[in-house]
């Protein structure tokens, strides 16, 4: 009795330094793969954190207003700011002017993009 007590004394010390990693010669090694797989995720996880920061930032970005280049003393994005200013100009220009018409054409088309940047600012806040 008093042997086999010893014994299980004895293993118990074994194990617990194994865990504390006084007995390294004893420990079990991790495999190459497990490795590779650990290196994998922290990987993936750091990135995942650096691109929701960088997703946080863009979208803080696009919801600041700024005063309307125009005069009129309103707070625009800055994609409706510049389409609005194209739209403006365009239409200022001569109607057989292409270049008014581009110019109206691509403001129109910032003023769509800022639309739909903001739907996409909303539904990543979701």
């Amino acid at each position: 009795m008093a042997a086999t007590l010893k014994r299980g004394i004895g293993k118990l010390g074994q194990r617990t330094g194994e865990l504390l990693g006084r007995d390294s010669g004893n420990k079990t090694d991790v495999s190459d793969e497990f490795k590779d797989l650990q290196l994998e995720t922290d990987n993936r996880h750091s990135g995942t954190e650096s691109t929701q920061a960088a997703l946080v930032l863009y979208t803080t970005q696009l919801l600041k207003k700024k005063d309307a280049t125009d005069n009129s003393k309103q707070k625009l994005y800055l994609l409706e700011n510049l389409g609005s200013s194209m739209v403006h100009l365009g239409v200022s220009l001569p109607r057989d002017s292409n270049y008014g018409r581009a110019l109206e054409q691509l403001g129109q088309t910032e003023e769509r993009m800022n639309d739909l940047q903001l739907q996409f600012v909303n539904k990543v806040k979701e």
